[in-house]
């Protein structure tokens, strides 16, 4: 889901940031600095509930913004990892 939030954030409408990785979508946000915890809880080797991570980033803007980003594992029926859930936050104003 992409909300009016992060449209205003990221310069993009939820139809263009339909994408199945979000690292794929060029926006302003340090994809190699997250990629690798992502794929940590992805393969189910990092924590087992909700990690979070602060960095900053570039806005729509090209001006610097402070985020926290939580991530959590979205399990099937059975327990396994189908995919993430990422909820990012501006933590600081512009």
């Amino acid at each position: 889901m992409w909300s009016p939030g992060a449209e205003d954030l990221w310069g993009l409408r939820p139809d263009e940031a339909e994408s199945p990785d979000i690292l794929a979508l060029d926006i302003g946000l340090p994809t190699a600095e997250i990629a690798p915890w992502l794929r940590e809880v992805l393969a189910g080797t990092g924590e087992n509930g909700t990690s979070t991570m602060s960095l900053s980033a570039l806005n729509r803007r090209g001006k610097t913004v402070d985020l926290r980003i939580a991530v959590s594992p979205m399990r099937s029926e059975e327990g396994a990892i189908s995919g993430l859930i990422l909820v990012i936050d501006q933590t600081a104003a512009e």
